[in-house]
């Protein structure tokens, strides 16, 4: 915020008004309209919400679960990296290649969001894998990017439950949600297992409230949509 300051009083004004917004309106989040789209173009430099974002968007921040079927290349992700800025607790991304993973990490680096963890086998080294756990446990970290292997681990939902006693879990995001459907019953089994994981999570949440889960998908078919849900 010290950096965005320098720059533009008026980003820094919308976020911390879309803030105090949310804790106080509640449902009335549709408010927050003016605030969202600065930080929408300051954050990441655009102009406007595209078509579903918007009210994904407003729909998430209310704490309710949904599915979001947008084409490739929509801007599906920054559905929730908008929200993790403004909900009070850690955003939890799902997604099924490191590649993805990492383009993600880097594009939010890119963009000065950098209280961002992600978790992959490429944190060879023990240490450095220690690190990273320990930010997610002390809670420091607003946005955790991992493989459905790992929200599985023991290790791993040590770190969560640690973090989630500091503070608590906000949002459970499933990128690519058509691999529960089309993968989950074959090779990659922990997909289905994505669910109850983030359900014993939800509670341990300090505000008692039920975790919301958003699930994006560019290509499902209505049986894929229906087996995803």
């Amino acid at each position: 915020l010290d950096d965005y300051r320098t720059q533009n009083e008026s980003v820094v004004n919308a976020y911390e008004n879309a803030q105090k917004n949310f804790y106080s309106i509640g449902a009335e989040i549709a408010k927050l309209e003016a605030d969202l789209k600065n930080i929408l173009r300051f954050v990441f430099g655009k102009a406007s919400f595209r078509e579903i974002q918007y009210e994904s968007i407003v729909k998430t921040l209310r704490g309710e679960s949904s599915l979001v079927l947008l084409p490739t290349g929509s801007g599906k992700s920054l559905i929730y990296q908008l929200c993790s800025l403004i909900l009070p607790g850690q955003v939890i991304v799902v997604s099924p290649t490191i590649a993805l993973i990492n383009n993600q990490h880097s594009n939010l680096n890119l963009m000065g969001v950098d209280k961002v963890a992600s978790i992959t086998s490429e944190l060879s080294n023990a240490e450095e894998r220690e690190i990273v756990l320990n930010s997610i446990g002390d809670g420091t970290t607003n946005l955790i990017l991992c493989a459905p292997e790992r929200l599985l681990t023991p290790q791993f939902e040590e770190h969560l439950k640690k973090s989630i006693s500091h503070q608590f879990l906000s949002l459970g995001v499933i990128d690519e949600a058509q691999c529960i459907s089309e993968w989950g019953q074959d090779f990659r089994t922990s997909y289905l297992g994505i669910g109850e994981r983030i359900k014993r999570l939800s509670t341990g949440n300090k505000s008692n409230k039920k975790l919301a889960i958003l699930a994006l998908t560019g290509t499902a078919s209505i049986t894929v949509r229906d087996d995803t849900v």
